[in-house]
């Protein structure tokens, strides 16, 4: 049983069909989520699991491509790092004929897919650890997070647009000031709309709550546990391309 799942795996043709399952399923997805905002936009402020309790537990029907859209990602996952492995296998066994500089070329390509494997990896604790709340701005409100400390809305202040006529009264920045409090210290920090703010790990996201008929502010507040993950490997992945790309090309010249 497990050397067929092997084989199934480690067969690159197999990539080609979640990849193409992958597609597929972000088409159909689109439909739902352009026709259902109110059950998936929330995704994007919660925590998967919080997510589902709230909006998927009651509409399980409008939910099925996304869990066999999760199920695709996790087999893509599998076949990546299978295949990963049988490649450095086989790279490693033959290192003493490849030669050093030659094994560090060939070898570059699986370390990219291990770079994606991290990046998948904490997109999927992005999903389903840390903290993430939604609060209205107002002012002396406070916002309490997990370790400990206190954040309050201490003031809030927007600009608006003069000119051209058209947007005269339109909102074109807000900031809110923000006060933190932890073990008795207390200290001071901006958040403006596009202009995210962190302390402690977490980070502030100041936005427009689109929903209600008059624009309100509303405050983000996250702690992501993957984001380091996404932002290593993709810093490897791109320190590596540049680097491997140009050796294909003096490669192609000298052959």
């Amino acid at each position: 049983m497990f050397a067929r799942l092997w084989d199934f795996f480690v067969d690159v043709r197999a990539a080609f069909w979640f990849l193409l399952a992958t597609s597929l399923l972000l088409m159909i997805g689109s439909f739902y989520v352009d026709r259902y905002p109110h059950i998936y936009r929330p995704l994007n402020t919660l925590l998967f699991q919080d997510w589902y309790r709230a909006y998927g537990m009651s509409n399980p029907f409008n939910l099925w491509w996304l869990f066999i859209l999760v199920a695709v990602l996790i087999a893509l996952g599998v076949n990546t790092a299978v295949c990963t492995l049988a490649r450095l296998k086989s790279l490693w066994f033959s290192r003493k004929q490849t030669g050093l500089k030659k094994l560090g070329f060939k070898i570059t390509p699986s370390i990219i897919h291990v770079c994606f494997l991290v990046m998948l990896s904490g997109h999927f604790l992005s999903m389903v650890a840390g903290y993430s709340s939604v609060n209205a701005v107002v002012p002396g409100a406070k916002i309490s997070v997990p370790g400990e400390m206190t954040f309050e809305i201490f003031d809030k202040q927007c600009d608006y647009y003069s000119s051209p006529a058209t947007m005269r009264g339109l909102i074109s920045q807000c900031t809110v000031t923000l006060k933190s409090e932890k073990a008795g210290t207390h200290d001071y920090m901006k958040v403006s709309i596009i202009e995210p703010a962190f302390a402690d790990g977490y980070s502030f996201h100041l936005g427009m709550d689109k929903k209600s008929e008059i624009p309100r502010l509303k405050l983000t507040v996250k702690r992501d546990h993957g984001l380091r993950l996404i932002l290593t490997g993709f810093f490897i992945l791109t320190v590596l391309m540049l680097w491997y790309f140009p050796q294909i090309k003096k490669r192609n010249k000298r052959g």
